[in-house]
């Protein structure tokens, strides 16, 4: 038998089952340590993209894309410069709403950066229940994919969506997020090689539980992530005085980060969230990431 055609076969055998293994990869999964698993290729994005306004030096597009066939929506402010433009992915504070955003968005603008910003689930126009605690463990339990970790996938379908645009830099994309959000930027980014790090405001991981509750909470708690960001970049900010999540709980995650990391400790003024009096060393890091 001729060399040639041993060959078309091997050829043909291993394209048909990296095919195979590429489109049989599990949608959702947890990995042998306990820790959410999602493919590496999530497969084509649908979504659509609106102009609704255009402020002269910006535009604001209205996005809709789907995530597990839910609708998500997003506000991309765009700065009209030529070219692609790096891009931040916004993940806001539970229960805030992304047209609260706009005075970051803005910020954010005026570095020549764009900015995407989601209503998370069950937030906003992204409408439908947010289930009780107890709801999505038994979803755990059933080997069902729960809420936290649907939250997770639909950043991650965020970041799908400024990745395939055409006037934004692909190799320029960064998570960011506070408080609730914060923890889900962590996670994120440490998920999606490609993005550029995080940077986070009143964030932290969860103290460990026992028991199964504790296996619940393991798999999204962000301090089992937060080591895989690097060797990309993790900006963290935090106050003294915050009510809402303990500084020491943020000193906890930053320790378990690899460099590069940095930890800034916010004006005595901020509280809990995004705080303005800190805009400047934001703006700072944040351009940091695009250097």
């Amino acid at each position: 038998m001729k060399k040639e055609p041993i060959i078309a076969i091997l050829i043909l055998l291993i394209v048909t089952l990296v095919f195979y293994n590429y489109n049989n990869e599990p949608s959702w999964s947890l990995t042998e340590d306990g820790l959410i698993k999602y493919p590496t290729h999530r497969g084509k994005l649908e979504y659509t993209r609106t102009l609704i306004e255009d402020n002269g030096s910006y535009t604001v597009d209205k996005v809709v894309y789907k995530s597990r066939g839910k609708d998500i929506y997003g506000l991309l402010f765009r700065p009209k410069l030529e070219g692609k433009v790096p891009v931040v992915v916004g993940l806001p504070a539970a229960r805030a709403r992304k047209e609260q955003h706009r005075a970051i968005a803005e910020l954010i603008l005026s570095q020549g950066i764009a900015y995407f910003v989601i209503d998370q689930r069950g937030i906003g126009e992204t409408s439908g229940p947010i289930p009780p605690g107890l709801h999505d463990y038994n979803q755990f339990l059933a080997n069902k994919e729960p809420f936290q970790h649907l939250m997770i996938y639909d950043a991650l379908r965020a970041f799908d969506f400024v990745y395939n645009q055409k006037d934004l830099d692909k190799n320029n994309i960064v998570f960011f997020g506070s408080s609730m959000g914060g923890r889900t930027a962590i996670i994120a980014s440490a998920m999606e090689p490609k993005s550029k790090g995080a940077i986070v405001f009143s964030t932290a991981g969860y103290v460990p539980k026992p028991g199964s509750i504790g296996k619940f909470i393991y798999s999204f708690n962000p301090n089992n992530y937060v080591g895989n960001i690097s060797p990309r970049k993790l900006v963290m900010f935090h106050s003294k005085n915050d009510t809402v999540i303990p500084i020491k709980d943020a000193e906890v995650t930053f320790e378990l980060a690899k460099q590069p990391k940095k930890f800034i400790v916010m004006d005595s003024r901020c509280n809990h969230g995004f705080c303005f009096y800190n805009k400047d060393e934001f703006v700072k890091e944040l351009k940091s990431f695009f250097n």
